[in-house]
């Protein structure tokens, strides 16, 4: 495969994580003139996952090959009800021919790496799926709306746009855990933030109304969406200093994303100075008493050090950085 001036992965938002691939791509090329996108997608695959196998997939849906599921549509990431994307799927298949891959990936960092690639394309995948139902949808209530018979009306709505509404729910609550899993930074809680405010409300608060008139009765619970998270559980570090100024105490900040209840959550710190001690355990505090969102400030430490942050909710117990303990994450102090 020859480069082009396009060998960059389109992403409907721009994410440190999400463009590195670009940003290294371009760096190479303007050293190796020669640089095809095949050499490339292989030796990033090999340092990122530890295995080429993932490369055969990412050259699939290099440039614009990759589906783009949104739009620009008043702001960043707009979705939008579109029957076009009920056709999709077979776009969507290198999502499996990626996931075939994941039991080849050894390692908690490789893996860590490869899930939030694997959960990214899910998440595309489930953008589709929603923006379909959400198309038919309308289609559905646009038809019970020409009815001028109340009792028909009411048949319709229970027959015809109830199901669907209850679809597209699921559609959605499924997206939103695949974005979930990706979060690793500020500007990705952002995402979330701007999906739900500025897509899902179209799609699923604004038309509640309208189908409870038709209905003429609450809508069932699995036509709501859910408050409970039921994904998997996920420990979120979203800034992370590798560096310091002397006298300067660190805060550590972390989120705990879990069906279940958090019971413990603790930042493990030890000097480099040999790098062989016992950690030293400090407790992080619950911000807020309807949130996982938990929080501490170092001492000041005299030494560089490195730390990991455990958490203990219900059967699960997390870990950060991916491979911690024996994974770190070190700080300077200058």
């Amino acid at each position: 495969m020859q480069w082009t001036a396009g060998n960059t992965l389109y992403w409907y938002v721009g994410r440190t994580e999400q463009t590195s691939p670009q940003i290294a791509a371009m760096a190479q090329k303007s050293w190796n003139f020669s640089l095809t996108s095949e050499e490339f997608w292989t030796t990033w695959s090999m340092e990122e996952f530890g295995i080429f196998g993932p490369s055969s997939v990412f050259m699939k849906i290099d440039s614009f090959d990759l589906p783009r599921p949104v739009t620009w549509s008043g702001g960043p990431g707009g979705f939008h009800a579109d029957g076009g994307q009920c056709s999709w799927d077979a776009k969507y298949a290198f999502v499996d021919q990626l996931a075939d891959i994941r039991s080849d990936v050894k390692g908690a960092g490789n893996l860590d790496r490869f899930d939030y690639w694997l959960n990214s394309f899910k998440y595309m995948r489930a953008i589709s799926r929603t923006e379909c139902c959400w198309a038919e949808y309308n289609m559905a209530i646009q038809s019970v709306s020409k009815e001028t018979d109340p009792k028909k009306r009411q048949e319709m709505a229970e027959q015809m746009a109830l199901p669907l509404r209850i679809q597209l729910v699921q559609n959605a609550t499924e997206m939103m855990t695949f974005l979930l899993q990706t979060v690793t930074s500020t500007g990705e809680l952002g995402t979330i933030m701007n999906v739900l405010s500025h897509s899902l409300v179209h799609a699923i608060d604004e038309p509640t109304a309208q189908l409870l008139s038709y209905l003429q009765h609450p809508l069932p619970t699995d036509a709501m969406p859910s408050q409970q998270y039921k994904g998997p559980s996920r420990l979120i570090v979203t800034t992370v200093r590798t560096m310091i100024q002397k006298s300067e105490t660190l805060r550590i900040r972390a989120a705990v994303l879990s069906p279940g209840t958090v019971e413990h959550v603790a930042v493990n710190v030890r000097s480099m100075k040999g790098s062989s001690g016992e950690f030293k355990q400090y407790p992080l505090d619950r911000l807020s008493a309807d949130r996982n969102v938990f929080e501490t400030h170092l001492p000041e430490q005299s030494d560089d050090f490195e730390y990991y942050i455990d958490s203990v909710t219900g059967s699960d117990h997390l870990m950060w950085p991916a491979g911690a303990p024996d994974i770190t994450q070190t700080v300077i102090i200058v």
